[in-house]
């Protein structure tokens, strides 16, 4: 999970496996669940989602694509209040929140830019020796598309829109050498 504030709260892009965790890691920051105001979900796998009932008031926003699966994970509980179109732009104060479609991981995975920083949830890892890659085969639903997608987004950025590229289960990596 990854954490923006902003002048209206917080914004939270996925909301983690453990509650307790999550809520540790706000305390430890300051924040109260109640601050949060929008949650951007990457994809709809229990591992993103296990913090959501935290945050009653939150808005949580993914692809139309994850709805199904999202309340599938959370056996209903949960529900997308803002289905997110690619390349949509949302504006807290000053720092842009892009959407961007990696389908592959999940049929609507989803990465965000947030200004020059590439948040990938399950999009790839980092591995030992510092280069990208697609998540495990096993883990994804549709392993080729995953990989053409990884493909795709590094021809099209460049190091004047990215400085860090942040996966959700390894460290980040600064920089698109990778």
């Amino acid at each position: 999970s990854y954490l923006l504030a902003y002048s209206g709260g917080y914004v939270l892009f996925d909301a983690g496996y453990r509650p307790d965790t999550l809520e540790a890691s706000l305390t430890e920051e300051g924040v109260s669940p109640a601050e949060v105001t929008h949650i951007f979900l990457t994809h709809g796998h229990g591992d993103h989602l296990g913090g959501l009932g935290l945050f009653p008031t939150a808005q949580i926003l993914a692809m139309t694509a994850e709805v199904d699966l999202i309340k599938e994970e959370t056996e209903g509980a949960f529900a997308v209040d803002r289905c997110l179109k690619d390349g949509e732009v949302f504006a807290f104060d000053e720092v842009e929140v892009e959407v961007v479609a990696a389908p592959g991981h999940t049929t609507g995975n989803t990465m965000y830019r947030v200004d020059n920083v590439l948040l990938m949830g399950d999009t790839a890892i980092v591995t030992a020796d510092g280069s990208i890659e697609p998540v495990a085969e096993k883990r994804s639903e549709k392993p080729e598309e995953a990989a053409s997608t990884l493909r795709a987004m590094a021809e099209q950025l460049s190091p004047e829109q990215i400085e860090w590229l942040v996966p959700a289960h390894s460290s980040g990596i600064q920089g698109l050498d990778a």
